[in-house]
């Protein structure tokens, strides 16, 4: 099972591809579940590298805008494309749709450096990811894969997901801070049976039994 986060298949910040509501999109991902589906790569007919499904929403108005452009030949524009995972901007009542980006994020560099050029391409690759999710080619439980929601759901998973996050890493912050506790205490007693029986101790020791 694969997520797409920031840890899990994002693209990296430097990627032409990384825009900044794929990211958004990804964070929205993290509570929804994810399933294999087809190896095949988008570029080329090559076998894709990325084996497992990369899952991530978009916004269904643009997305079906986007069909018509490009059969239609229309011209697409960038800010288009930045606006389909842009969904933090969507309306709460908008209908955001899952996609399958495992073919996308396994472009080569050249296929990458051309959609940079000609956002149809990038149209035609999200578009390639909706029809890879709907095909559904591992058979996953539908139960088992992420649904379409509306905006307004898909921030509330959003704003559970982080509180979920925050609490980890407060358990995280006090385990780390019981440990070094621990390790402390058991430096003071190494020092503590060190003094006491070290040569001053000794010495003391020597000192008392004469002095008996």
């Amino acid at each position: 099972e694969a997520l797409l986060g920031p840890a899990l298949g994002a693209p990296p910040v430097d990627h032409p591809l990384a825009m900044p509501g794929e990211e958004a999109a990804a964070v929205g991902l993290a509570s929804s579940r994810s399933r294999r589906g087809s190896d095949r790569g988008v570029v080329g007919g090559a076998a894709s590298k990325v084996a497992e499904a990369v899952h991530s929403y978009v916004r269904q108005r643009i997305l079906e805008e986007l069909r018509v452009a490009v059969k239609t030949g229309a011209a697409v524009s960038k800010v288009t494309i930045e606006a389909l995972t842009a969904l933090d901007d969507a309306g709460d009542e908008e209908l955001l749709v899952p996609v399958d980006l495992r073919e996308r994020l396994d472009m080569g560099a050249a296929a990458r450096a051309a959609e940079a050029q000609d956002a149809a391409l990038a149209a035609k690759a999200y578009i390639r990811a909706a029809e890879l999710f709907a095909t559904n080619p591992e058979d996953a439980l539908e139960a088992d894969r992420p649904a379409s929601m509306t905006a307004k759901e898909w921030k509330a998973e959003e704003e559970c997901e982080e509180d979920l996050e925050f609490e980890e890493d407060e358990e995280e912050e006090i385990l780390e801070g019981e440990d070094e506790e621990e390790e402390d205490a058991a430096g003071d007693d190494d020092d503590k049976d060190e003094e006491e029986s070290g040569p001053g101790a000794q010495a003391h020791a020597a000192k008392r039994r004469r002095m008996a």
